[in-house]
């Protein structure tokens, strides 16, 4: 039974005014299991975009996979986009999609708050977008930003914006992935890899490739991790879903 809405706040209003269950023409085995989630998502924090590192985030990057294979019906995606305020594109690729000044003025309210010299997390539950959008920056680099867009470049200097993260690297996939771009190295004697150049992985190296494309294969391979992936087609013409 619905409450006072004078008593609740816009985002416990905004998630009554959904349907608990999942209409049957919006059903599909993604958004049914990730639905009630969403849900509790959006009375905590205000939005359904649960960030990847549980299941439920995972699911949400697999619908995002979903919508970019086309796989998602127009009522699916109508539903999800519309009445869930569900955001179909990535975070990994935020700052080309986004307006500059409004990212700005979030990330200097969260600095504002929080006093941590932007070292705001990835994951960062109540806007994981802004956590995406400073991922984005200091990934293309302040050169990079400079030279595409100067006013970006200044307005982030004139907030001493930290375009290093304090956290060191140290996940058992980037670790793994360094072996494997250096294997690559060793083997590259032209523009294309050898054929049986996983033959000549030691097993560590074989045994985490082969579970990394099985992971993908069920969409649990964040967005970012896949494209680190498929650059090394470009750089060393190794196909690495190829080779399961």
């Amino acid at each position: 039974m619905l409450r006072d809405s004078q008593t609740q706040e816009p985002s416990q209003l905004y998630a009554l005014q959904l349907p608990e269950d999942v209409p049957p023409e919006v059903r599909h085995p993604v958004i049914d299991a990730v639905y009630p989630a969403m849900l509790d998502h959006i009375k905590e924090f205000g939005h359904p975009n649960i960030p990847l590192g549980n299941p439920d985030g995972k699911r949400c990057a697999t619908l995002r996979r979903l919508y970019a294979g086309s796989k998602l019906s127009p009522v699916q995606i109508d539903f999800l986009q519309n009445q869930v305020n569900f955001r179909f594109i990535s975070f990994d690729d935020i700052y080309h999609e986004v307006d500059f000044d409004i990212m700005l003025a979030r990330l200097v309210e969260y600095e504002s708050e929080y006093q941590t010299n932007y070292q705001i997390p990835k994951k960062f539950n109540p806007d994981p977008a802004l956590g995406g959008w400073v991922i984005n920056l200091r990934r293309l680099g302040s050169e990079a930003i400079r030279s595409s867009n100067e006013e970006h470049y200044q307005k982030l200097e004139n907030i001493s914006f930290a375009w290093k993260s304090d956290k060191k690297c140290g996940s058992s996939f980037m670790s793994n992935y360094r072996l494997l771009k250096a294997h690559l190295e060793r083997e590259s004697s032209s523009s294309e890899i050898m054929e049986d150049t996983v033959d000549k992985m030691d097993g560590g190296l074989k045994k985490w490739l082969k579970a990394t494309i099985a992971a993908a294969d069920f969409g649990n391979v964040s967005e970012s991790r896949i494209e680190y992936m498929d650059d090394l087609k470009e750089l060393y013409g190794f196909s690495w879903r190829s080779h399961d």
